[in-house]
C-alpha cells in the first residue's frame, strides 16, 4: 500500500507540475501580446499622431510670429495696401506645410481604426478653422481677406467706415489681428491638452 501511494503521489505531483507549466507558458504568451499590442499602438501613435502635433507646433510658432508682425506693422507708416501685400507674401512661405496637415488630419479621422485619435484630430482641424471669422477659412486667409475688404473697399453695411479714414481702418484690423491671435492660442491649448491625454494613456 505505501509504494501504491506513493506511486499515485508522484502521478499527482507530475500532473501538478504539468499544469504549473502550461499555467506559466499561458502567462507568457498573454505577456508577450500585450507587448506586441503596446508595440503596435505605440508604432501608430508615432506615426499617426506625433508628427502631426510637431508640426503643427512649428506652424502654431510661425502664425504667433506672424501675427505679431502684422499688428506691428499696422502700427507703422505703412499703408493698409502695402501691408496687405506684405501679408500676402509672407503668409504663402507657410501654406504648403499648413494644407498638409490638414489633408492627413482629415485622411485618418475617416479611419475607423483611429477612432482613438478623433478627439485630436477635432482638435487640430478646429485650431485652423475655428477662428472667430466671417467663413470656414484658416486664420491667415480669413484676416487677409479682412485686409483686402478695406483696400477694394468691398466692405458691408456692419463695417461701412469712410474711405479716408485709416487711422479707424487700422484700429478695426488691429482688433481682429489681437481677436484671431487670441483664438489660437486658445485653440492650441485643446490639441495640446488633446495630445497629452493620448501621451498618459500610451
Amino acid at each position: 500500500m505505501p509504494v501504491i501511494r506513493g506511486v499515485r503521489s508522484w502521478n499527482l505531483l507530475r500532473r501538478l507540475l504539468k499544469m504549473i507549466g502550461s499555467l506559466i507558458s499561458l502567462l507568457d504568451k498573454l505577456t508577450e501580446l500585450v507587448k506586441h499590442k503596446k508595440q503596435i499602438k505605440d508604432d501608430r501613435f508615432k506615426d499617426l499622431v506625433k508628427p502631426i502635433y510637431e508640426e503643427l507646433q512649428k506652424v502654431h510658432k510661425d502664425y504667433v510670429l506672424f501675427m505679431e508682425a502684422s499688428k506691428a506693422m499696422l502700427d507703422s507708416d505703412l499703408n493698409v495696401s502695402e501691408i496687405s501685400r506684405k501679408f500676402m507674401a509672407d503668409r504663402l512661405e507657410q501654406e504648403a506645410i499648413r494644407s498638409s496637415i490638414i489633408s492627413m488630419v482629415r485622411c485618418f479621422r475617416e479611419d475607423h481604426k483611429n477612432k482613438q485619435y478623433s478627439e485630436f484630430y477635432e482638435a487640430v482641424l478646429h485650431y485652423f478653422y475655428g477662428t472667430d471669422l466671417r467663413g470656414r477659412d484658416t486664420p491667415s486667409n480669413g484676416l487677409l481677406s479682412e485686409m483686402q475688404k478695406w483696400v477694394n473697399s468691398e466692405r458691408t453695411a456692419e463695417f461701412a467706415l469712410s474711405r479716408t479714414d485709416n487711422t479707424q481702418v487700422r484700429k478695426i484690423l488691429e482688433q481682429i489681428v489681437s481677436n484671431v491671435l487670441g483664438d489660437l492660442r486658445n485653440h492650441w491649448g485643446e490639441v495640446s491638452k488633446e495630445y497629452a491625454k493620448l501621451l498618459t494613456n500610451k
